[in-house]
This record gives C-alpha cells, sequence and structure tokens, in this order.
C-alpha cells in the first residue's frame, strides 16, 4: 500500500518478531497497571511526577493513546507547569512527532499545549517547526492544516506590520515547496487561501516586496500556472488550482471581461498544445487538458466552435478507460 512493498518473513523472522511483540504487550501491561495504581494515591506533587512519567513511557511506546493523553492534560494542569516544564512538554511531542508525524492524537494534543501558552514566541518556533516536518513529508496535511491554525493565532496577535512580513514569508515559502515538487496538493490549498486573503485585503496589500498592486499579482500567478501545467501536465494538484483560478469570481473581477478571456484564451491555446504533443507521444490526449476543456465548453466559452465535446469525450475513452462507459454515456446525450 502507497508504494511501500509488503516484507515476506521468513518462519524463523516471523517467530522472532512475535516474541518481541508479545515482550511490548507485557511491558504495556506493565505500564498500564502502573498508571492506574499511582491514580489510586494522594495527587501530591510526588505521585503526579511520576505518573507523568509513566504516561511518557506509555506514549513513546504507542503515541496515539488518546486517554493517555487526556490523563496527562488534567495532570499537567493539576502540577501548574512553568515556562521551563512547558518547552520540556513541546519537546516530549516533538520525539513523538519524528516517529509517529501522521498521528492525530499528538497534533491534538501539542494544539492544546499552545492554547495553554500566551506568547508569539512560541506560534513562531512552531511554524520553524512545521517547516522542518513538510520537508522531511511534503504532503504531511496534519502539518500543512497545523501550520494554518498557527498562522490564524498570529494574525490576531501580531500587528498588520509583522502579520505582513509573516503573509510575504508564507508566500516564498509555498512557491518554494510547488517549485520542488508541484503535485504538492496541501501547498497549492495554501496558495489559494493567501491569495483570497490579498484579494480581500482593503489596504491592497500583496506578498511582494516591491509592492505590485493585486491585479499584477494575479497576472504573475497565471503565468506561474501557464508555466506549472507544462512543467508536469500529468499531475492533477495543479490542474485543480487551475480550474479554480479561471472560474472565482473574485479573480475574475479584477480583470476587464476581454482580459478575462485573454487570459482565458490563453490556457485554452496551451492545452490544445498539450494534446497535440502528447498525441504524437502516445496517441492519445491529455485527459486532464481534455476535462477541463469540455468544463471550459460548457460553463466559460459556449461560443468557441473549436473546442467540440464529442471529439473530446471520444479521446477520454482512451485516456481514461477506468470511466470508459461514463464518457460513452455522455456521448449518448448529445
Amino acid at each position: 500500500m502507497h508504494g511501500v512493498k509488503r516484507v515476506i518473513l521468513t518462519e524463523e523472522l516471523r517467530l522472532e518478531k512475535k516474541k518481541r511483540d508479545r515482550e511490548k504487550v507485557e511491558i504495556f501491561k506493565t505500564l498500564a497497571t502502573r498508571v492506574e495504581n499511582i491514580k489510586e494515591k494522594d495527587e501530591n506533587v510526588k505521585n503526579l511526577k511520576e505518573l507523568l512519567l509513566t504516561l511518557n513511557e506509555q506514549l513513546v511506546m504507542n503515541p496515539d493513546l488518546t486517554t493517555s493523553y487526556n490523563l496527562r492534560r488534567s495532570t499537567i494542569l493539576k502540577l501548574k507547569f512553568s515556562n521551563e516544564d512547558w518547552d520540556k512538554e513541546l519537546n516530549f511531542t516533538t520525539i513523538l512527532l519524528t516517529k509517529s508525524p501522521k498521528s492525530y492524537p499528538i497534533w491534538q494534543h501539542r494544539c492544546w499545549i499552545l492554547s495553554q501558552l500566551n506568547s508569539v514566541i512560541y506560534y513562531e518556533k512552531e511554524l520553524k517547526l512545521t517547516f522542518k516536518l513538510l520537508a522531511m513529508d511534503k504532503r504531511n496535511f496534519h502539518g500543512w492544516s497545523y501550520r494554518r491554525d498557527i498562522l490564524d493565532i498570529l494574525y490576531a496577535k501580531l500587528d498588520s506590520k509583522n502579520m505582513d512580513a509573516l503573509y510575504s514569508k508564507e508566500w516564498e515559502f509555498l512557491t518554494e515547496m510547488i517549485n520542488s515538487d508541484i503535485s504538492n496538493y496541501s501547498a497549492w490549498h495554501q496558495r489559494r487561501t493567501l491569495l483570497l486573503y490579498y484579494i480581500g485585503s482593503k489596504e491592497n496589500k500583496t506578498p511582494k516586496q516591491n509592492h505590485i498592486s493585486i491585479k499584477q499579482l494575479l497576472e504573475e500567478e497565471a503565468d506561474y500556472l501557464y508555466q506549472a501545467i507544462f512543467t508536469d501536465a500529468e499531475d492533477q494538484s495543479v490542474w485543480n488550482y487551475l480550474k479554480w483560478f479561471i472560474t472565482d469570481s473574485k479573480i475574475s473581477s479584477i480583470f476587464t471581461n476581454e482580459e478575462n478571456k485573454e487570459i482565458l484564451d490563453k490556457y485554452i491555446s496551451a492545452m490544445n498544445e498539450i494534446n497535440e504533443d502528447e498525441f504524437e507521444f502516445n496517441g492519445k490526449w491529455n485527459k486532464y487538458c481534455s476535462l477541463l476543456l469540455i468544463y471550459i465548453k460548457d460553463n466559460l466559452r459556449k461560443e468557441r466552435v473549436d473546442i467540440v465535446k464529442s471529439v473530446l469525450l471520444e479521446s477520454l475513452v482512451k485516456s481514461d478507460p477506468l470511466r470508459k462507459n461514463r464518457y460513452l454515456e455522455l456521448l449518448d446525450k448529445i
């Protein structure tokens, strides 16, 4: 699954693994019993700290134990953590994240930690952490979601000048992530969110240092997308972003009707060119180009007689055989 080959164990290795698993189960049972025993004791500082250390061992073995995090949180509140203690707790979850970066309970616990703190410094450190984690796994949607949460919190805490600088860095970060991996759907999604923020800004803000206008920013984005579809015409994420870009009413409102028409015509020409190149290479048209051209014909440019829906559907029967019957059904309706 997900490109990871299944390892076939020999009988000897299978028995060894089974033995190790039994040992882990026994250790975990011992820890669970110790937790219950400590819970029955008086809630003094010594016992609470012992409980926290035992929960440490539990979570290192299994970082997905929601009940252990719940108990941990109530224990922390009773201990009344200092700043140094909170730092240690953040470091502990960092260790867990390096082992299990896609664990929901870890991210939830980390969010809870930050909710107990009221220092911008912590949030800025968290942005740096997500940068490191996303460098390890660009498609870790937990990391992307967490990063958006932090930016939302900072938006409420920072003044306008510092927020502008932070969003400008975020735009550069997203461009860097997409340039290194164009199929990074989460980066494209975050880029769309940030672009809408700039479009809706009453101060006509943009992430560029040379203070270009919103219209100039969108023109640059249109060119960026034009290059992107030629970079990897088989990647779905860039086509999803392009479809949004040419249909969003907030974007189209920035341009005149004639300018919108010119931008769309340029993309149509590009898709025709990609189809021609791919047909010459493998005898098939690009399915994403065909699908988007059909959408454009149906919804945006009905007057384009050169976009023939039936021909495009026939091409999809070849280029997308898994959905062959769907395309044949649509052909019958024409």
